[in-house]
């Protein structure tokens, strides 16, 4: 090719002989751009080929490439001829309904009846297969793969015999095994699938073309070409879900005909060209896809480095020599077709796949390695794992400690807001290119970290007190903290006004799961740092798993413990926020335990109190509340605070373990087509029906007791319910039977509850309905219905929040949806990360307040030795006991933590039970004075109230109450930190330090005065009183009792607080 000698008349010339001639043999229309001469688009090569050809009488011939950076691409620059990108600059709307008519005209159904196998397939570019991929291709591709994809194909000359079972060929023709042995026996299938799609088409019954077991993409392509634009012009169903959820689509039925179906409902009055344009535009990533698989080829250990270049290069050349769309293919069926094909054919001299210019990427396997080497791409990096990975590449350049606490940030604007997953209103805004991550609210960047010409860039925006431009360009991570609440009320106020955000579609999945699922995060956090939570282990290692915090009233308990639970369930917003009070109290009340909220709370609390029992700490038999109809009262055993806190603490490291073993491992694709069901095997509160699970789990198959033992064999959905009417049946139980036999499909999973909490087993549907008569079942005869299963495992018991994000029902069978199931239990690596590290379990903590007013034997029973740390599950002395009501087996889990508080004014230390105090640490909580001026509303003016020194004050009675009492009975200094003024001093010892003194001296004024003195407490005069004549009492002791002193206290104007220490 001589590149160099072509000119604008050549040019002209070649288009000239493109009209008349077509593609040159061996060329066709580019899958990527197009150039453009007098308003109209031509295929660049073919242009190019013709116009050598005028420049220097060389036949055309493929053997030079095209793309950007080209030689062939650089000549039109130098001519300056227009090159367009297809994605960008596709043909006007006139052209593709034109083009879809010509194709109608070309190949009406009653063509299709008559067509012969040289009309379906050949080689001269009039074939119906060529129209479909080729000539029809602005109007929707299916380019990519190999020729198999069509059934069966006219081979080229020179392509080898090597064929296998799967694919057959007879020297002229190859075509896949499963369709026939013959020729003629593959094209009359081939040719009577093609006419029944067309037909079905235009009928619109898109449901039955979903059953025909042909090429998705030649379906779906045949479908939209005979159908009346009822069928949206994208063929590959990674596309299709990817458009639909743009849209909005949430729905767990991700069939074909559904997702068109809702597209279309939303294309409003947009022509239908426009639409489909823009939707193309929202999957078109193929120059990200490259720059992907480019990283994955540098970190992977299994890969070759000195190969990656080649790999990437051998690409390269067959999507732009071969015009092979390796990257827009992630269905890797038809990856590993085009592998076989390229094994087949690559090393033929002059083949398919003959390259002049890079002849050993052909002989040496290159290109079969490299689509080999995509696959494991696509299977270790299926869409949102492909986004991760390049999430956790920004993370390492945006450095641990930032991300970190941009995070918490981000955590927290998301939670001011009360916004969930799936909130249409947030976009989380995640590119690669910028390497820009943070939120989007409405049309504006809320929060956003950037790298700009390699420095780290931060800002925020206001819009409650905007300057000249809302947004605000700041020096540090720790300035976007600082703004967190305006960019909370600004996040609000957009929040608020927002319906849907303008850019969902680029919004990131995994940032918006990396920020709502705290596990996500730990996990996203340890691969992209290769550590374990550094943070997490120093708290596991230094905190005591039992310990009390005791100490006179006010003295700080109660914030101690705050601080202390939050320490341990979410160390790294401690390390942040530890002097923040604000954000600590509003991260207990989130993370506090209550009954909504099992799959987040890890703190629980409660009070001991003298009648405070066993029954409400770890079981007890509760009446339940009455209901219509009850004869009788009726009684369930009912978990206490610290059972359940166990409870949740085991499932957290049963998480884990799970995580570990893989029970179950599907693939990204499988997962996408699978469906899921909840059932029950028997009621697991009724011994019974233990049978029932334990009959189905050994004989691999599943059962339901519904339908009055009636033989549903045979009967649809709507003979069904007729049926079901006829006899008697009552909605529930017609329900139930439709489920499972007709709803309930071979190949869908079937998830087995243990009750409403856990999960046992799931297995995988193997088996069409069946009614067995003779139930093998003897306490359950009416177990009559049964379903062939393949069980994936069993016997487990695996929290259910760990598999769908809704509380489970007592319902026995009903689909799961699944925008609620957690893909990640599903769907593991198959491939050994060597840097993936264990998840780490949740700590659990619970808060015992006023730990020595209860009967703390009692309460803890047996238990009591449960609680030592070498005592526990896991442990090398681990114990369990029986409990006595429920009968289950119980031990403490290493991830709970207990921290009791106990104030000494009420029962010293000493009062505690022995047992109790050997199996925790305490933490003694004294008055601290010195705190009034370092924090307290006095710090200003170093604890002092004019000329009153306050913290003189508290030290002084503390001394004096120690020599009278004890130091457990010292006054604590959070009485005094909010004292900013005499009237609040005066305020406090009123209402909180007098009358705890009254209680300390059991109302002996003259012991007060002694601490607090004569301007507090004054003898009262007693002169003029006399008792009145008794004939009994003693009358000595009676004239004692006149000459004793009275106290009262004085009035507050005469209070002198300096005199208190002076």
């Amino acid at each position: 090719m001589k590149f160099d000698q072509i000119s604008l008349n050549h040019i002209n010339l070649a288009i000239k002989d493109f009209k008349e001639k077509g593609y040159p043999d061996s060329f066709k229309a580019s899958a990527y751009f197009d150039i453009e001469l007098d308003g109209v688009l031509y295929p660049p090569k073919p242009i190019m080929a013709y116009a050598n050809y005028h420049a220097t009488g060389e036949e055309p011939t493929n053997n030079f490439s095209g793309g950007v950076d080209t030689p062939c691409f650089k000549a039109f620059e130098r001519l300056g001829i227009p090159i367009i990108k297809k994605t960008k600059n596709m043909s006007s709307n006139a052209e593709l309904y034109k083009l879809k008519e010509d194709f109608l005209k070309e190949w009406p159904i009653d063509r299709l009846k008559t067509m012969t196998i040289e009309e379906y397939t050949n080689l001269e570019k009039t074939s119906f297969c060529y129209w479909l991929e080729a000539i029809t291709q602005d109007i929707g591709s299916i380019w990519g793969g190999s020729a198999y994809k069509f059934g069966i194909f006219k081979r080229k000359d020179l392509e080898s015999d090597n064929y296998n079972d799967k694919r057959k060929s007879d020297g002229e023709y190859a075509w896949y095994g499963k369709y026939g042995e013959t020729r003629e026996m593959v094209y009359a299938k081939v040719k009577e699938t093609v006419i029944q799609i067309a037909t079905l088409s235009q009928q619109n019954n898109f449901e039955q073309i979903e059953q025909i077991d042909f090429g998705d993409g030649i379906k779906w392509k045949i479908t939209f070409l005979y159908s009346d634009f009822n069928f949206i012009n994208i063929f590959k169903h990674s596309a299709l879900t990817i458009s639909a959820e743009y849209l909005g689509y949430s729905d767990s039925n991700t069939s074909y005909t559904e997702l068109s179906k809702y597209i279309l409902s939303k294309k409003g009055d947009q022509d239908f060209f426009d639409f489909s344009k823009s939707l193309w535009k929202v999957f078109d990533n193929r120059e990200e896809l490259r720059e992907l698989f480019k990283k994955w080829l540098n970190s992977n250990q299994s890969v070759d480095s000195g190969k990656a270049s080649s790999y990437l290069r051998a690409i390269d050349i067959l999507e732009n020599e071969f015009e092979i769309s390796v990257y827009d293919e992630d269905d890797i069926p038809e990856l590993k077709e085009l592998y076989e094909d390229l094994k087949l054919h690559q090393k033929d001299e002059n083949g398919k796949y003959f390259f002049n210019k890079a002849k050993s990427y052909g002989k040496g396997g290159f290109y079969s390695a490299a689509v080999g080497v995509f696959i494991e791409f696509v299977k270790d990096n299926p869409a949102n794992s492909m986004e991760e990975y390049a999430l956790i590449n920004l993370l390492r350049l945006i450095g641990q400690d930032n991300t970190i606490k941009y995070y918490i940030l981000l955590s927290e604007i998301i939670n001011n807001l009360g916004i969930t997953l799936g909130d249409n209103k947030v976009h989380y805004t995640f590119r690669e290119s910028k390497k820009r991550f943070g939120l989007t609210f409405g049309q504006k960047y809320a929060v956003m970290i950037e790298i700009k010409k390699g420095q780290l860039s931060f800002g925020h925006f206001d819009t409650i007190n905007p300057p000249d431009d809302w947004w605000i360009e700041v020096n540090s991570i720790q300035d976007l903290l600082d703004a967190k609440s305006i960019i909370i009320d600004s996040a609000l106020q957009e929040y608020t006004k927002t319906k849907t955000s303008g850019f969902k579609r680029y919004s990131s999945k995994v940032l918006e799961r990396s920020i709502l699922d705290l596990r996500y995060r730990e996990e996203l956090l340890s691969k992209a740092f290769k550590t374990t939570n550094q943070s997490t282990m120093n708290t596991q290692e230094s905190i005591d798993l039992n310990q009390i915090f005791f100490g006179p009233p006010g003295t700080g308990k109660t914030y101690h413990t705050i601080n202390e639970a939050i320490k341990i369930v979410d160390p790294e917003f401690y390390e942040i926020h530890k002097k923040d009070r604000d954000q600590l109290k509003a991260r207990f009340k989130l993370l506090s335990l209550n009954n909504d909220n099992e799959s987040l709370g890890q703190i629980g609390f409660t009070t001991f109190h003298q009648s405070f029992s066993y029954e409400d700490f770890i079981e007890g038999i509760k009446p339940n509340e009455p209901k219509e109809g009850d004869e009788f009262l009726k009684y369930e055993i009912q978990e206490g605070v610290f059972k359940k806190i166990c409870r949740l603490a085991d499932d957290s490291l049963n998480a884990v373990a799970v995580d570990t073993e893989s029970l179950i491992s599907l693939s990204t694709e499988d997962y996408e087509k699978a469906h899921f069901y909840k059932m029950s095997l028997g009621n697991t509160q009724d011994e019974s029906d233990n049978e029932i699970y334990e009959y189905c789990i050994e004989n691999n198959c599943i059962s339901i007791g519904f339908g009055n033992q009636l033989d549903f064999t045979g009967k649809d959905e709507k003979e069904l319910r007729s049926f079901g009417n006829d006899n008697d049946l009552d909605s529930f139980s017609i329900q139930a039977m439709n489920l499972f036999s007709n709803y309930l499909k071979i190949g869908n999973y079937v998830v087995i509850s243990y009750g409403n909490k856990y999960v046992r087993a799931v297995g995988k549907v193997t088996g069409d309905y069946e009614y067995r008569d003779d139930s093998e079942l003897p306490n359950n005869l009416h177990y009559k219905h049964f379903r062939s299963v393949e069980w994936i495992f069993t016997d487990e018991k695996i929290s259910a929040n760990e598999i769908y994000n809704k509380n489970l029902s007592q319902q026995t069978i009903y689909k799961l949806d699944k925008k609620y199931i957690k893909q990640e239990f599903f769907v593991k690596e198959k491939k050994i990360d060597t840097h993936r590290l264990p998840k780490n379990p949740k700590n659990f903590v619970l808060i015992v307040d006023e730990i020595n007013r209860g009967n703390v034997s009692s309460v803890f029973g047996e238990l009591i030795t449960l609680i030592e740390k070498d005592k526990r599950s896991g442990a090398e002395e681990e114990l369990s006991v029986t409990l006595p009501y429920s009968k289950e087996t119980f031990s403490v889990p290493q991830n709970v933590y207990i921290i009791g508080t106990m104030n000494t004014a009420d029962r010293s230390i000493e009062a505690l039970d022995t047992a109790l105090r050997r199996r925790f640490s305490f933490r003694e909580m004294p008055p601290k004075p010195e705190l009034i001026k370092i924090v307290g509303s006095l710090k200003s003016t170093n604890g002092k109230l004019g000329d009153i020194d306050v913290v003189k004050i508290l030290e002084t009675i503390n001394n004096r109450i120690e020599k009278l009492i004890d130091k457990d009975h010292k006054i604590g200094h959070s009485y005094f930190l909010n004292i900013s003024s005499k009237q609040d001093l005066k305020d406090t010892f009123r209402d909180k330090v007098i009358p705890l003194l009254e209680e300390y001296f059991f109302g002996d004024f003259g012991k007060i005065s002694l601490v607090l003195g004569s301007s507090f407490i004054s003898k009262e005069s007693t002169d003029g009183v006399k008792f009145a004549t008794s004939n009994d009492y003693d009358s000595s002791i009676a004239n004692d009792l006149l000459e004793r002193s009275v106290y009262e206290i004085t009035k507050e104007n005469n209070w002198d607080f300096k005199a208190i220490y002076e």
